[in-house]
């Protein structure tokens, strides 16, 4: 929100059979989706530690305007 001018930001947190998926999205101004060159030192920070637990982040323009940001990592099986 910091960068965005956004005014709400919406976070959910989902669990999809075996995997979670954290979403986070704001109604600021949006922004292009990173790429490999252009994404900041937060987002690829985030993406090193995501990818080290097998999970993806997408994160770009949301439909309707603004930004939006997912997490997907696998959850690990309960011990009983």
């Amino acid at each position: 929100m910091r960068h965005s001018g956004a005014e709400a930001c919406e976070i959910s947190v989902v669990r999809q059979g075996r995997t979670a998926v954290l979403s986070v999205r704001d109604d600021g101004r949006g922004a292009p989706a990173p790429s490999e060159t252009s994404q900041g030192n937060g987002l690829r920070g985030l993406v090193e530690r995501i990818s080290g637990a097998e999970g993806r982040l997408e994160a770009g323009p949301a439909d309707g305007g603004g930004y939006r940001l997912t997490i997907t990592l696998p959850l690990k099986e309960s011990i009983s």
